[in-house]
Parts: C-alpha cells; sequence; structure tokens
C-alpha cells in the first residue's frame, strides 16, 4: 500500500514533516556520523551541522542554542536559510558558485552583524563554514562562531585553510 503522502496526493504538515525527518534520519545510523553529531551537541563552541545543500539543521550545541534562544529540538529538520541577515545571505550567494568539490576540506570566514528577529536570533559574529561529506555521503557545513565583532563591516568570505 501507497501513503498519500508516498504519491504526492498529501503533504505533510510542518510537524509530521518533522516528524518523518527523525525517523528516517535514524533508521541507519552509522557511527561516524552518530559521533559527529554528538562532537557537535557536547562542544562548548558556537556550532552547529546542517546539510549542505538543503541548510536543514542536523544538530547544534547548547552554546549555539543560547544564541539562538531557541531549542535545537525546535529546529532540527527545519531548513535554516529563510530570514537570514543579508551579509550571510551574500555570502552564500559566493559560497555556492564553489564548485562542492572545491569547499571540501577548505575553511571559509564569514563576518556578519547578526539579526534579533525571525525564528531565531543570530549575534555579530566571525564564523567559519566547513563542508565534508558523512560516511553516508550526505554533504554537510559546520558552521562555527570564533569570535564577536563590534564594527558593521562588510561580509568577507576568504578562504582561510586548505586543509587536503
Amino acid at each position: 500500500m501507497i501513503s498519500k503522502w508516498e504519491t504526492g496526493a498529501e503533504i505533510p504538515c510542518k510537524k509530521h514533516k518533522r516528524k518523518l525527518y527523525h525517523f528516517f534520519s535514524s533508521c541507519h545510523p552509522t557511527f561516524p556520523d552518530h559521533l559527529m553529531k554528538s562532537l557537535v551537541e557536547s562542544s562548548k563552541m558556537y556550532t552547529h551541522l546542517m546539510c549542505d545543500t538543503s541548510h536543514v539543521l542536523l544538530a547544534a550545541s547548547e552554546s549555539r542554542e543560547s544564541e539562538w534562544q531557541r531549542s535545537a529540538s525546535e529546529l532540527v529538520g527545519e531548513i535554516l536559510c529563510q530570514n537570514l541577515p543579508q551579509d550571510i545571505l551574500s555570502a552564500e550567494e559566493k559560497y555556492l558558485h564553489i564548485p562542492i568539490h572545491q569547499r571540501i576540506g577548505r575553511v571559509f570566514s564569514v563576518k556578519t552583524i547578526g539579526r534579533k528577529e525571525g525564528n531565531y536570533n543570530i549575534a555579530p559574529t566571525l564564523m567559519h563554514w566547513e563542508s565534508f561529506h558523512l560516511a553516508d555521503g550526505q554533504t554537510v557545513r559546520l558552521v562555527t562562531n570564533t569570535s564577536s565583532t563590534e564594527d558593521d563591516a562588510p561580509v568577507v568570505l576568504r578562504d582561510i585553510v586548505a586543509l587536503s
């Protein structure tokens, strides 16, 4: 029997999409992927892990939850690129013009003035974007804040180190 969701006759609501995401993402956990999620969640740094192409949140540290003023459990499975500040959107556009194979193993820095409205807060900061493949083949991005910024300097997208 094929469900209405599988045939496209009906689209699941947001609540059901989140439950389906959690169900299917937990069906075949691989040890390295589970370990990465655990490392992110236990980190003392402001960090989160998301799908590099869909921007769906996979995991977040308690520090990131504090910055966002939202629990990661509320946002896991949600797309994070909605309501972003213009400086991050500009950096994202530049980033997506870099072929995926050239992003893997490199660290990019992005400076943002932040935002205090929308689904979650974003603090003014310098963040690093690092893309890599999980054991299941999914390309993910680890986003980590490194410092606060006091000025309204424009966004910087810069390759800071090649890890090859």
